[in-house]
């Protein structure tokens, strides 16, 4: 069985927290090699400058690097190398970036918004006025709030996949979850990303000044009817940059 997407965060993020989950927990040990931009695209089903977004957020926590030469790629970094207080430290050939904790999420409330914002309606594909089921996620480190989403679904999931209401994880994935509550196929996915000014709720969530830039990303998750499953939004620090890497051949 295929890996599935797990929360509401945007899918980047989701795929992130997997190998996250992994590295903490010892599942994969220093050294141990990730699989390829290509090979996640494949496995996730996701698009190809997802997949390399996955790898370049790891990297940028420090959690893995990248080895070129030999078999060359992306390996699990669990051990410290060289002099951990040099932001960058050449030795054996590696790129070592001082890292911080993993990331923390917490559910912060599920709940039935009877008046969602107009543009949440619009991306759900639901009537003007009509309620949505509301999934708020907060990520931490070093209790220093990272990020925050929100994961919205059609109000009228509440009987059909009650799991949404709950301040747990759902161990599936939110969006596989209600495809198996539903008899839905998962088929598609579309992350739209911009920067955008801190609104006071977004200012005091993340612990910035009103008005600072913060990046914005929006998803969706579609069915094979071009039905919206899911549609999340997260807003991240701007201290978290977004980086690509991609062939030329």
């Amino acid at each position: 069985m295929p890996p599935q997407l797990d929360r509401p965060p945007p899918p980047y993020l989701q795929i992130v927290e997997h190998y996250r989950d992994r590295i903490r927990d010892g599942r994969l040990g220093d050294g141990d090699r990730l699989p390829s931009t290509r090979q996640l695209a494949q496995e996730w089903r996701v698009a190809h400058a997802t997949a390399a977004k996955v790898l370049s957020t790891l990297r940028t926590e420090g959690l893995v690097t990248s080895v070129s030469g030999g078999a060359g790629g992306t390996l699990v970094r669990t051990a410290d190398h060289g002099d951990p207080a040099d932001p960058i430290n050449r030795s054996h050939g590696l790129h070592h970036v001082t890292r911080p904790a993993p990331g923390e999420p917490r559910i912060v409330s599920a709940d039935v918004e009877p008046h969602p914002p107009a543009h949440v309606t619009e991306a759900l594909g639901l009537a003007p006025g009509t309620a949505a089921i509301r999934r708020r996620q907060v990520v931490t480190a070093r209790d220093v709030p990272l990020s925050a989403s929100t994961g919205w679904f059609a109000g009228s999931l509440a009987g059909d996949a009650p799991d949404l209401l709950r301040t747990e994880r759902v161990p599936s994935g939110t969006a596989a979850y209600v495809a198996r509550c539903t008899g839905r196929t998962l088929a598609t996915g579309r992350d739209e990303i911009r920067i955008v000014p801190a609104d006071p709720t977004t200012a005091a969530t993340l612990a910035v000044d009103e008005g600072t830039s913060v990046l914005l990303t929006r998803s969706w998750v579609l069915d094979r009817d071009g039905g919206v499953v899911e549609f999340g939004e997260c807003v991240s620090v701007p201290a978290l940059p977004l980086a690509y890497e991609y062939a030329l051949s």
